[in-house]
């Protein structure tokens, strides 16, 4: 995919565009694809973080448990009073494992694909900081 504007992609292996649009709410986005100037189709496109692991009940193999979007900042995401059982856990989006987040074991700096985040059992407050794309960050706070 090449950006060829903002919130706007090109394919050149099948000549569609998408096109990430706020909704009317400015809340959420509505992906567009394009063939030329014909709409191919819309859908609504939910963006959503997740942690999946052994550190949650739902384990590796179950559903992400979601992290809430910070309604002043859309990079930062977080989880607040969750419950974790020793264990690891990774950052995970949409749900997928087409793009997740692991440890690089630099001051809670994450990598795509990274190692997992070894996790003591308690009550934590998560935040997963993406303001510099380059370098996304993560927090564990333990209550």
């Amino acid at each position: 995919m090449l950006a060829v504007g903002k919130n706007y992609f090109y394919s050149p292996e099948t000549g569609f565009y998408l096109r990430f649009q706020k909704n009317e709410y400015n809340e959420d986005f509505n992906l567009v694809i394009y063939k030329g100037d014909e709409i191919i189709k819309t859908e609504r496109f939910i963006p959503k973080w997740g942690i999946i692991g052994t550190a949650i009940t739902n384990g590796w193999e179950g559903h992400d448990v979601k992290m809430t979007q910070d309604k002043d900042d859309p990079y930062i995401w977080s989880l607040q009073n969750i419950k974790l059982a020793d264990g690891e856990m990774k950052f995970r989006f949409a749900d997928g494992w087409n793009i997740s987040y692991g440890d690089n074991k630099q001051d809670r700096q994450l990598e795509s694909n990274g190692e997992n985040i070894k996790v003591s059992g308690g009550l934590y407050d998560i935040i997963l900081d993406l303001r510099n794309p380059k370098s996304p960050r993560y927090e564990l706070i333990k209550r």
